[in-house]
């Protein structure tokens, strides 16, 4: 047997390039070729320690000690023969190999030889195992020819060059040679077919959400862990692709891994937020009967929210213009019967359009309607034109997507039927936004005739009577329209709704009540959120006021998005003067839709209501933040800052305010207001008249009215406050309905008492309670009791607190109660029981912070118990808040007489006479002053 022995040696292999085709031009010169290999490379192997093996046709086979070693003989023989005529390759791998009977032996030496034929003329390409021992090595540098298939070998091994100064150039890898190794490597091809059997997926898991009320996200989701891979995928088609290989390289034993990690944390990035569940969830509820219900209901998150804005008429026939409001609030209340789709008409917008200048809200530019869906937060918006020739109707209808106002669809439906026609806008409108297949086939879809009504000439009175109320406010009109609607489709469900708020409003109590009833009957022909509303009305109507916020609070339990649903329940809490549950209504409302910042003015309103001024400060100073261009911020600062007494501050932030819109009517009394409470009374009354002449709408002559009417009784003239009382509700009763009107009248009797007229305010009364049905009537309680003690006949009033109390528990308007406690005050201050009305007046500024004026009537009651420490201090209040009120300052002479400072109480009286110098003579207030001062023959 032979002896073998092991070593790990570095294998050098090269060959003369060209060698045979030299042999064949040049037999005896290529002959010379080997001599010269062998007089230059021999020597130089034995000098860096190497061995030549043997010599194989052209070419050599050397072995080194280690790695540097060869790679640096062969750098030294390629610049050797940089200038020969002699032009070899080389190639070079360490590995343990086998000496048997003078020869070399093993995979190292398979591997070189493998390697030396990648190699260019004057090249040296050496394997990884090499280049692995040149680490740190700065004279040498190497670059990746990528992985390569060697013959004989079921691996791919990744090759390098060395790179040799004036011999070779470093390589650039050009598109043209990495697009040509990827596509060896069938790197594209795999890429290509994974990304196509990807997309593939993504439309099946699609198809599969689409159709089995799963969230949309889940396709988002799986579309993107696929792309996530995609550097994995590549990794592993370019060291596998081409040939089959169990071994795993450096950079896929590290990359994998890395990719897996960061598609990980992709996903969670996009999704962590993102309700990945089914689009439906059941919740449980308790009706306003106590009852549990548990119903499965869309997420809030899948709802698809639809802004339908009025159709413009583009026919000749003026006649049909009726249609243009009718056509959206068809679409409404069809597509309401489907779960998945929330709809508001340009009828909830009419305030955006108004401040727009479009009081009929028709023919509004685009850039308009895009704005309002956008501030409303809808996904989508609609409008369209119709046309009327030859006894044929053309609908063209236009969906938009709001984010971007791109026009989703456009398509027209025609027909001789209007009814027929909305249930065909309605059919494509749920294709065209996406509705789910199953969610079609699942929801209700009655024809719009059996919502609406199936007449046309129903359908046309019904139109005309809201178009009353939402431009003219003629409430009589209106009423006339619905019933003739009614009068020709007696279940037309939606028009009794109308008709039953119409007669509530209208004072019309137990025709409202016996309409309520007939609705409930046939409820369940509306649409779900008319059920809520309906209900709402029912029980409040049936003064069953927690049971009508209960209906509230279901609403917005079922539909939880619906920003109307917690915006009503809101308000119905501040009637119940439970306003920190107004304050979480509207800060889900944020919650759910950031945009909506003008309910951070209203939480402002709330705290500011509570007393809790810093709290409010807080909203209105967030608010001016988001929008420090928009007046309505520092107005509610300029009105907190009045409330909290510090002048100049309201003033600073009032006259920004100015700045940004100066027409604004409002601003401009706030503004005015200020000026009174600091004394600044030269031209107030000359301004306010100026203002009351640039009023542009009946809402703004009103406001001025009232606010003359306010200040002409504060100079104690009380005859001109009178008349422009009777002027603001001649106004107020064009925009005001007649139940608002008779509840103003009723608040508001003491312009007659303080004018002389305690007989016409006592008539008012009578007139306005038998105008108002049982129980609406027991609102005159209000006006007695206000009527009595200002005629101090404080004792004659307690007969009416039980009804006004019910009226305002039965009607869920506990705000109301307030009033009550400051009538008793009244009546136990004429009782001579002190102690009682202080308790019962502080009890009215716990309720209402901002009435401020009370710290007076505490003063007084303080005084006449005796305890003038308290009264000081109430006075020092109430001054505070109104340093120039006549009445405070008459009520500080009474004080520092009694306590016996004559010349302070002189000081106030004084003043108290200067403001009402004109007073009118048979104002009670001044008369009093007047003649307290002609006592002191001053």
């Amino acid at each position: 047997m032979s002896d073998k022995s092991h070593k790990l040696a570095a294998i050098v292999f090269t060959d003369i390039v060209g060698y045979t085709k030299r042999m064949e031009e040049n037999e005896q010169g290529t002959m010379q070729l080997l001599q010269t290999q062998r007089d230059i490379i021999f020597p130089l192997v034995k000098s860096y320690g190497g061995e030549v093996i043997k010599e194989i046709g052209d070419g050599l086979m050397m072995m080194f000690d280690s790695a540097l070693q060869a790679v640096r003989f062969a750098i030294n023989v390629q610049t050797r023969l940089k200038d020969e005529e002699l032009t070899i390759r080389a190639g070079i791998h360490i590995g343990e190999v086998i000496f048997e009977e003078g020869d070399v032996f093993g995979s190292a030496v398979n591997i070189a030889a493998r390697i030396e034929p990648l190699a260019p003329p004057n090249g040296i390409c050496v394997s990884a195992d090499v280049k692995a021992q040149l680490l740190n090595k700065s004279d040498i540098t190497t670059q990746s020819l990528g992985e390569k298939e060697l013959k004989g070998m079921s691996d791919y091994m990744e090759v390098f060059e060395v790179f040799i100064e004036g011999i070779t150039k470093k390589r650039s890898r050009s598109i043209g040679f990495i697009f040509k190794d990827l596509w060896n490597r069938r790197v594209i091809q795999i890429l290509l077919l994974y990304i196509l059997s990807a997309w593939v997926i993504k439309l099946a898991v699609a198809a599969i959400v689409f159709n089995n009320m799963l969230s949309p996200h889940i396709a988002d989701l799986a579309w993107a862990i696929l792309l996530s891979l995609i550097p994995a995928v590549i990794l592993l088609s370019y060291f596998h692709g081409k040939k089959s290989s169990s071994r795993w390289t450096k950079v896929e034993l590290f990359g994998l891994p890395a990719n897996a990690f960061l598609s990980v944390l992709l996903v969670i990035i996009l999704f962590n937020d993102k309700d990945l569940g089914a689009t439906t969830h059941k919740i449980y509820l308790e009706s306003e009967d106590g009852e549990s219900i548990e119903r499965t209901v869309v997420k809030s998150e899948f709802r698809k929210k639809i802004a339908l804005f009025f159709f413009n008429n583009s026919s000749t026939n003026s006649e049909l213009n009726w249609l243009q409001y009718a056509i959206p609030s068809m679409i409404q209340h069809d597509l309401s019967q489907n779960t998945f789709i929330q709809t508001n008409s340009a009828r909830d917008f009419a305030k955006k359009f108004r401040e727009a200048g479009y009081d009929h809200c028709i023919d509004a530019p685009f850039l308009l309607l895009h704005s309002i869906a956008k501030y409303y937060s809808m996904n989508y918006f609609i409008t369209g034109t119709f046309t009327f020739d030859d006894g044929t109707y053309v609908f063209k209808t236009e969906v938009y997507k709001t984010k971007n106002a791109s026009l989703v669809s456009t398509f027209d439906t025609k027909g001789d039927n209007v009814l027929s026609l909305i249930d065909q806008i309605t059919e494509q409108l749920v294709i065209d936004i996406k509705i789910p297949p199953f969610q079609i086939e699942n929801s209700k879809n009655l024809p719009v005739e059996e919502i609406y009504t199936k007449s046309f000439k129903a359908l046309e009175q019904y139109t005309k009577g809201n178009m009353q109320v939402l431009l003219h406010k003629n409430w009589d009109k209106a009423i006339a329209h619905i019933e003739s609607a009614l009068h020709e489709d007696p279940n037309f469900a939606l028009a009794r709704v109308k008709l039953m708020d119409y007669y509530f409003n209208n004072n019309n109590f137990s025709k409202a009540e016996a309409e309520v009833n007939e609705v409930m009957k046939i409820i369940y022909n509306l649409p779900e959120r008319m059920q809520f509303i309906t209900k709402f009305f029912y029980y409040t109507l049936k003064q069953e006021s927690d049971k009508a916020i209960a209906v509230l609070k279901m609403w917005t339990e079922l539909f939880h998005e619906d920003i109307e649903a917690h915006d009503m329940l809101a308000t119905r809490y501040q009637y119940k003067n439970m306003f920190r549950a107004s304050i979480k209504e509207y800060e889900a409302i944020l919650q759910l839709d950031p945009d909506q910042s003008k309910y951070i003015r209203y939480i402002g309103d709330l705290y500011t209501a509570l007393g809790i001024t810093d709290s409010a400060m807080i909203s209105y100073d967030q608010y001016v933040r988001i929008h420090p261009d928009d007046y309505k911020g520092y107005s509610c600062l300029s009105e907190l800052y009045l409330e909290m007494a510090v002048f100049d501050k309201a003033l600073e932030n009032i006259d920004k305010a100015l700045i940004l819109e100066p027409r604004d009517i409002s601003l401009a009394l706030t503004r005015l207001t200020i000026d009174q409470r600091l004394g600044i009374f030269d031209q107030l009354e000359q301004q306010h008249h100026n203002l009351l002449s640039q009023c542009p709408t009946i809402q703004d002559s009103i406001s001025v009215l009232n606010a003359l009417s306010d200040y002409y009784e504060f100079l104690g003239k009380a005859t001109l406050s009178l008349q422009y009382y009777l002027k603001y509700l001649d106004g107020a009763s064009k925009i005001y309905n007649p139940l608002n009107i008779a509840v103003i009248k009723m608040f508001n009797v003491n312009k007659y008492i303080i004018a002389g007229n305690e007989k016409t305010a006592f008539e008012v009364i009578q007139i306005n309670e038998k105008l108002l049905e049982p129980p609406v009537d027991k609102a005159a309680a209000y006006g007695y009791m206000f009527y009595y003690i200002f005629v101090d006949s404080a004792e004659m009033a307690e007969p009416f607190i039980s009804d006004a109390r019910e009226l305002a528990i039965g009607f869920g308007e506990e705000m109301l109660l307030s009033n009550i406690c400051y009538v008793e005050g009244f009546i136990a201050e004429f009782k001579k029981d002190y102690e009682t009305a202080v308790e019962q007046f502080n009890l009215f500024l716990e309720k209402t912070p901002s009435g401020k004026q009370t710290y007076r009537n505490l003063a007084r009651c303080e005084r006449k118990a005796g305890n003038l420490r308290k009264a000081k201090k109430n006075l020092e209040a109430a001054l505070n808040y109104y340093p120039f009120s006549p009445k405070a300052h008459f009520e500080a002479y009474l004080l520092f007489k009694e306590s016996g400072n004559i010349d302070k109480a002189l000081m106030h009286l004084k003043l108290a006479n200067e403001i009402w110098k004109d007073a009118d003579v048979n104002f009670k207030p001044a008369k009093r002053a007047r003649e307290a001062l002609a006592t002191y023959n001053l």
